[in-house]
């Protein structure tokens, strides 16, 4: 992958685990880095929480643990209400 991804309002530095997003730059945790990553690599692609487990934490997640919700909560905390949708019973997908 390349080390760099811009997408709409942001961009990421791969090499440096930086997020820029107009005037402001932003840190994240590694898999907080990597699930961002991740939905950037294709933008409008709804992943599951199946393929968002496997790709990040190479295992399925119990269906009860929340740890996707609870990580995407602090990137949209830090990014922007707008940058992930939910798709209800489905996933998530990054908005550009």
């Amino acid at each position: 992958m390349n080390a760099q991804v811009q997408n709409g309002g942001f961009y990421i530095d791969r090499e440096s685990y930086l997020v820029f997003k107009g005037e402001k730059t932003f840190t994240f945790p590694r898999k907080k880095f990597e699930l961002l990553i991740l939905l950037a690599s294709k933008p409008g692609k709804v992943f599951t929480r199946s393929e968002i487990s496997n790709a990040i934490w190479n295992r399925e997640i119990k269906s009860g643990a929340r740890s996707i919700d609870v990580y995407i909560r602090h990137i949209r905390k830090k990014l922007g209400e707008d940058i992930i949708y939910t798709v209800v019973g489905v996933g998530y997908k990054l908005v550009v």
